[in-house]
């Protein structure tokens, strides 16, 4: 629906907010910070539940896993990341959570997080695509997308993003056909 609720589960929402604040108070240097979107490791569906967070005793989510096939990963600032925290869940996408990692732009290496080299594919080659190894990454709870609230809806979450992208590359198609 399109009620407040709406934006609260809406990543790109977070985000502009998270950049807008982050602007006013000092935190972010320039106003451009590329961002990534991580929830695939390979094809399969099991794929998506084999990255993981677990909740540390210091209130910290450490997050361990790969994903595969991410847009901007290497040069983005901020990566949303797909992530089961709640192995028991029933059914499975309940127990997934978005978090939002923030990692220096460019940076093949930051501590808990690896990113590969560049994946070598055969179309659409206006954009990186990365694949990024997660071991033992540190991400502080004010970075679960939505809060406290947030954790255990983040396929949701993301289900919305794709929603938003999926027109917007429909929309690209059909202006380069109209070229």
């Amino acid at each position: 629906g399109f009620g407040p609720q709406a934006f609260f589960r809406a990543p790109l929402y977070y985000f502009a907010l998270a950049l807008t604040i982050g602007i006013l108070f000092g935190i972010y240097s320039s106003v451009f910070v590329a961002a990534a979107i991580a929830m695939w490791l390979g094809i399969k569906r099991e794929d998506l539940l084999k990255s993981t967070a677990k909740k540390g005793e210091d209130g910290d989510w450490e997050i361990n896993g790969q994903k595969m096939w991410v847009t901007n990963g290497l040069r983005s600032g901020v990566v949303f990341v797909l992530v089961k925290t709640d192995p028991k869940a029933d059914p499975p996408y309940k127990g997934m959570t978005c978090m939002i990692c923030e990692k220096e732009p460019g940076a093949e290496q930051v501590p808990g997080l690896t990113i590969p080299p560049k994946i070598k594919k055969m179309g659409y080659k206006g954009v990186e695509s990365t694949e990024l190894v997660f071991d033992g990454f540190r991400c502080p709870p004010e970075r679960v997308l939505g809060g406290e609230d947030g954790v255990g809806k983040g396929f949701v979450q993301m289900m919305d993003a794709l929603e938003v992208g999926r027109v917007n590359v429909a929309a690209r198609g059909v202006g380069v056909a109209q070229r």
